[in-house]
């Protein structure tokens, strides 16, 4: 059930024995009344109040469903420099390649909510290539492929960035990266917390890398790409419930914020990994 309450309204409680009103202006109760159909033993007056403050609980409920309602985790845009794409650097959703470019983008989500890292499915997104999305459409997974398809080995720089942030959304904001087939674990990027905070210790079985700077995620480099050979990637990014900078109230609230991050892959020392297009999640 969802109640709205103008500046100047009326609240009305009609039960089988029992009439009272509450009414608002400028947002203030400024005047109430009840009576009382049928006088039972029963039925207190005291009871008027109870319902009163169950009216009051049930407002303050109803503010606190609403409070991340706006943040945005949704497209997530990978994709090759263009001298990369001219030494033969190609991605693909498919480990067949039956289509590659040289950028994709995942599927979107909005409104979502913050969630903890035990909540995420990890192995649905390492299962499943392209977009992966929850039925809570609370975190976004993408699972794509890079391929050398020129004739002589190469190093690729591979790196993330952020190329815009709102709200201080970013400080909030994990992604789980996977890099390769062999690569079981996978490693959680964050930013640094604000604030000293003690996790769970089930937090404890997971690896962690801080952000390199305000907007430089991450940075590696594959060392010698052989021609034909095909290298896999998952992404999964969230809002972390669990992180002390997860705040919906004060200066530094994280309300409607977005984030735009951009993966590129580029021939090894090409060009500055915050100068690629964006992809807005």
């Amino acid at each position: 059930m969802v109640a709205s309450f103008h500046l100047n309204d009326t609240f009305n409680y009609l039960g089988e024995n029992i009439f009272f009103a509450i009414r608002y202006q400028g947002g203030e109760i400024v005047s109430s009344a009840y009576k009382e159909t049928t006088i039972k033993k029963i039925f207190k007056k005291k009871s008027v109040w109870v319902i009163i403050l169950f009216i009051m609980l049930f407002l303050s409920g109803t503010v606190a469903l609403l409070t991340y309602y706006g943040q945005q985790v949704g497209s997530f845009v990978v994709g090759v420099s263009d001298k990369g794409y001219q030494g033969g650097l190609v991605l693909s959703k498919t480990k067949d390649f039956s289509t590659s470019s040289p950028r994709l983008v995942g599927d979107s989500v909005s409104n979502v909510h913050p969630i903890s890292v035990l909540d995420i499915y990890s192995d649905k997104v390492l299962q499943n290539d392209g977009s992966y999305i929850p039925r809570s459409k609370n975190y976004m997974g993408f699972t794509f492929y890079l391929k050398n398809e020129g004739n002589i080995s190469i190093n690729v720089d591979v790196s993330m960035a952020i190329t815009k942030a709102t709200n201080y959304v970013d400080r909030a904001t994990w992604i789980w990266l996977y890099e390769g087939e062999d690569d079981k674990e996978g490693t959680i990027y964050r930013k640094e917390d604000t604030i000293a905070h003690e996790y769970p210790t089930e937090y404890n079985d997971y690896n962690y890398k801080n952000y390199i700077d305000d907007e430089l995620i991450m940075r590696s480099t594959i060392v010698y790409l052989k021609p034909q050979e095909i290298k896999k990637y998952s992404i999964i990014i969230w809002l972390e419930g669990e992180d002390p900078d997860c705040v919906d109230t004060g200066d530094y609230s994280i309300k409607s914020g977005k984030i735009r991050f951009t993966m590129r892959f580029d021939i090894a020392g090409e060009e500055d990994p915050t100068s690629s297009k964006e992809g807005e999640i």
